[in-house]
């Protein structure tokens, strides 16, 4: 998912907005509900990773 897409790592991903490793894994293999707000999060965090690769 966007971990390969993007260079991340679980742990960087979950660090940078602030929930568990876990989440990140539960959220890429659909075993839970991601709330708006958790959505928000990563698509956030994904954009500024994108706009900052295309600057540099």
């Amino acid at each position: 998912m966007y971990l390969i897409e993007y260079g991340l790592t679980m742990n960087e991903l979950a660090k940078k907005i602030n929930v568990s490793v876990r989440t990140i894994e539960r959220i890429e293999n659909n075993e839970m509900y991601v709330s708006d707000e958790m959505s928000k999060k990563v698509e956030e965090y994904i954009d500024f990773i994108i706009m900052n690769r295309s600057i540099n």
